[in-house]
Parts: structure tokens; C-alpha cells; sequence
């Protein structure tokens, strides 16, 4: 009996290997060119493919709230929009597209005040993403070390001074985008946020069908879940409104 080839059956199994490796790329690349020649439900099986194979990246689900809106879903649009903005909120096309497709919804809530400094600061948060924020720091702490170990060697007076205090500001600098990165990060991991898909939702005083009707929301409504009992979900509305709705009614984002 001759030798086993190992190599053999290395060369049978690589094309495999490499098309699973352009897969996402190769599907994300056939959506596009499906959308673009105006297949909006082949594009969107193949993001809603990748999504489903774990590749949950801005630009799929951008493209997903883009080709829903195409098809009229109004809801899924709204839904893909929004987790797109949760993985990269400084995109603007993302925020127009979805301040475009809110003006269709039904519900007019006008959100609470906010003080100053906290709109300010979740303005700071969302002005870039998180992976551009850890990036940023990253390079900080090295041009601090940098800095630093200039400092140690540095045999000018004011050269060791100026490296010294540069190296410091820089490292004060690092601190605080870490601060700014791990602030988004646990906004992005409390969001609960939730798209009402039902038509209509009956918004209760309590989680039951016999309890009061405090008011009901439409399709594309944004609501934020606090609580869950069972099959019902507690929703807050910008407004500061509450009550229960039936979990079926929505989607999480």
C-alpha cells in the first residue's frame, strides 16, 4: 500500500479553506450588486445571511436598513438603522438615513429636557466609535511611554522638562479616551432598546390584557425596555411615559 499523501489532501481541502474564508466578503459583495440592480429581497437575504453567520458589522446592517426601506418596511428599516448606529454612531450617512426614515412614523413624542452637560457629554461619547476611540488611546499611551523614556535619557535640562510634562499631558490624555471608551461601550451594553413591529401596540397599566389601556404606538416607535414580567416587557417612551406591552409587539435592537 503506497504512502498517504498529506499533501494531497491538503490541496483538495484549501479551495475549501479560501472559499470559506471570502464568504462574507464575496455575499456582502453579491448584496451589493443585487441592490443594486434593484433586487432589494435577494440583498437582503444575503445580509440577513451574514448577520445570521455572526458578521454583525455597521456597513451590513446599514445596508440592511437601506434595502427595508426599499422594500416599504418601514420597522425593519428603523431596526437596522439603529443597530448600525449602535456599532459606529459618528456615521453620519447612518444618522440621516435614519432621522429620514423616523419622519415616517406614525408617533410624535417629544423627548425630555436634558441638562447641558449631559447632552454634552453623550455628544463627546458619539462623536466617534468605539474602536476609533481604544485606537486613539492606544496610541496615546505609546507616545506617553515614548515620551517618557525620552525623558530618561534626555540629558538638556529642557529637553528633560518639556519631554516630562508632555509625557504626562499625554498620558492624561490616554486615561481620559479610555474613560470615553469604556463610557460608550457600557451605554452601548445598557441600551435596551426596543422598534414596535405591531401595526399598533396597546401600551397597559400592568402586564395583563385585562388591565387599563394607557395608550397606544405604532409601527417604527423607539422605545426603551426597563422591565420584563413573563411574556410582556415594561417600555419607557423619550417622554417618560410607562407601561406594558406584549413582547411579541417589538424587536430589540
Amino acid at each position: 500500500m503506497g504512502r498517504f499523501n498529506w499533501m494531497s489532501v491538503w490541496l483538495l481541502l484549501l479551495p475549501a479553506f479560501a472559499a470559506a474564508a471570502e464568504h462574507p466578503d464575496s455575499l456582502f459583495a453579491k448584496g451589493n450588486r443585487l441592490y443594486a440592480a434593484g433586487d432589494y429581497e435577494g440583498a437582503a437575504t444575503c445580509y440577513e445571511t451574514l448577520v445570521t453567520d455572526g458578521y454583525q458589522e455597521a456597513a451590513v446592517y446599514y445596508n440592511l436598513g437601506n434595502t427595508h426601506f426599499k422594500l416599504s418596511n418601514l420597522a425593519s428599516s428603523i431596526l437596522y438603522y439603529e443597530k448600525a448606529r449602535k456599532l459606529d454612531p459618528s456615521d453620519p450617512d447612518i444618522r440621516e438615513n435614519l432621522a429620514f426614515v423616523n419622519l415616517g412614523i406614525t408617533d410624535r413624542i417629544q423627548p425630555l429636557p436634558e441638562f447641558f452637560i449631559d447632552s454634552w457629554w453623550r455628544g463627546l461619547l458619539f462623536s466617534a466609535s468605539l474602536t476609533t476611540w481604544s485606537v486613539v488611546a492606544v496610541v496615546c499611551w505609546l507616545v506617553a511611554f515614548g515620551l517618557l523614556i525620552w525623558y530618561l535619557y534626555a540629558w538638556q535640562p529642557r529637553v528633560k522638562r518639556a519631554s516630562f510634562y508632555s509625557g504626562v499631558a499625554t498620558m492624561a490624555l490616554a486615561l481620559l479616551l479610555l474613560v470615553v471608551a469604556y463610557s460608550q461601550h457600557r451605554m452601548q451594553v445598557d441600551h435596551n432598546g426596543a422598534v414596535v413591529f405591531s401595526g399598533q401596540a396597546t401600551v397597559r397599566s400592568a402586564p395583563s390584557e385585562s388591565e387599563k389601556t394607557l395608550f397606544v404606538i405604532h409601527e417604527g416607535t423607539k422605545v426603551q425596555v426597563v422591565g420584563q414580567v413573563k411574556d410582556w416587557l415594561r417600555v419607557s417612551l423619550p417622554n417618560g411615559h410607562q407601561g406594558w406591552i406584549k413582547s411579541e409587539a417589538v424587536k430589540m435592537i
